[in-house]
């Protein structure tokens, strides 16, 4: 047979403990929260950086493409004039790319803003 044991406590003491609790348990759904946010994220990353590799080859493709039929000399200038050229090109790609890939983060109430919100409820009544 189980037996229970039973303590006294104060009031003051146990409305602080609730209160601790209560605390504690809005601080995980938060950690909760958190780590969704940061995994998705993190999808988000991969997304962009598998696009942005296919438009880094795709210039490259068009470059070597274009390379043969360029004069010589034209090529000498644009070589010794080219950094500056070079380093317009990805943020028009990154614009593009940027356009392309709308990914909205759907903001509904999810259970754990609810349940944050029971929480903070709770603790207001407390106090």
């Amino acid at each position: 047979m189980a037996s229970s044991i039973h303590i006294k406590i104060d009031y003051g003491k146990a409305v602080d403990l609730k209160k601790d609790t209560l605390l504690i348990e809005k601080s995980l759904l938060e950690i909760i929260q958190h780590t969704r946010n940061y995994s998705l994220l993190r999808k988000k990353e991969f997304i962009l950086k598998s696009q942005l590799k296919k438009a880094m080859m795709e210039i490259e493709s068009l470059v070597k493409s274009i390379e043969p039929s360029m004069p010589t000399e034209e090529l000498r200038h644009a070589k010794l004039l080219g950094k500056n050229k070079i380093e317009e090109n990805p943020v028009k790609i990154t614009k593009k790319i940027k356009e392309k890939t709308n990914l909205s983060v759907r903001t509904p109430r999810s259970d754990i803003e609810s349940q944050l919100q029971e929480i903070q409820a709770k603790l207001a009544s407390l106090r």
